[in-house]
């Protein structure tokens, strides 16, 4: 990113620049950059990133774990080795707050927390200091969402509601309003049976995340331990994997959600 404005930074406002600097990434002055050219002229790797990178601002990201992917390397993990473990919890923490802010409210209050956390996380992806900048019927494009900030504000929204986001949602629904009703209907409407599924579509999004390693060892037996405990407790016709999983008890299932992948003790208490 060069510092100047004009050429290839013209179309860059300063919620861009804001973007970019919270990612890591440093404005080049003209210099600076002809110096880099240089280098990379006399290097003898075939590709090369030419871009100066805020060190500061990856090491403040290390301990939670959001150092962008390519970058991760720049930055020495968390001495403590169990800090590793508390950052992958991070958003699971942030997402049980708000499941049980939402498991206490019921109808309009649920959608008003929904929405609120809707405009907090865009107000910020966007720079602004009050969600009050993000208007409930505002589309998302009109205010200064494109490809790169709406995939941001998908992030943050995934960390918060525990919920696998595709990256065009904020265009699949184009205003808070929508997004909040699309949120509202995955996460489920407060009763127990819908905090069920949506504990399980978290689970669904863990191990779809779980990275190269796979699932955890042993996770196919727990689930298959766990299903004949529903069936068990509620028979229903074969197939009909979704009735079954409604009539468990809300307790077992999420008891064993939380031992599989809830926060652990350091000192294993």
């Amino acid at each position: 990113m060069w510092a100047q404005h004009g050429g290839m930074t013209a179309a860059l406002d300063d919620t861009d620049r804001a973007r970019l600097a919270r990612g890591g990434a440093a404005a080049l002055t003209a210099p600076e950059g002809m110096a880099l050219f240089d280098a990379a002229l006399g290097a003898a790797e075939p590709v090369l990133v030419p871009m100066k990178v805020d060190l500061a601002v990856l090491r403040a990201q290390a301990p939670a774990g959001t150092v962008p992917g390519l970058l991760r390397d720049l930055v020495p993990p968390p001495r403590d080795r169990t800090e590793p473990v508390r950052a992958d919890r991070l958003a699971d923490r942030l997402a049980d707050r708000l499941a049980d802010r939402l498991a206490a409210a019921t109808g309009a209050d649920r959608s008003k927390l929904l929405l609120d956390v809707v405009r907090r996380e865009a107000a910020a992806v966007l720079g602004h200091t009050s969600p009050a900048a993000i208007a409930p019927d505002q589309v998302f494009t009109d205010i200064g969402f494109d490809s790169l900030s709406a995939v941001e504000l998908r992030d943050r929204l995934a960390a918060r509601t525990g919920l696998r986001l595709p990256a065009s949602f904020a265009f699949d629904h184009p205003t808070p309003s929508e997004l909040v009703e699309h949120l509202s209907g995955r996460l489920g409407g407060g009763h127990d049976g819908d905090r069920v599924l949506a504990e399980l579509a978290r689970l669904e999004s863990a191990v779809a995340d779980a990275g190269p390693d796979g699932p955890p060892t042993g996770l196919g037996t727990r689930l298959r331990a766990l299903l004949a405990r529903v069936e068990t407790a509620a028979p229903a016709p074969a197939g009909d994997v979704a009735a079954r999983l409604e009539s468990a008890s809300a307790a077992d299932v999420l008891a064993f959600i939380d031992d599989e992948f809830g926060p652990e003790d350091p000192e294993g208490e």
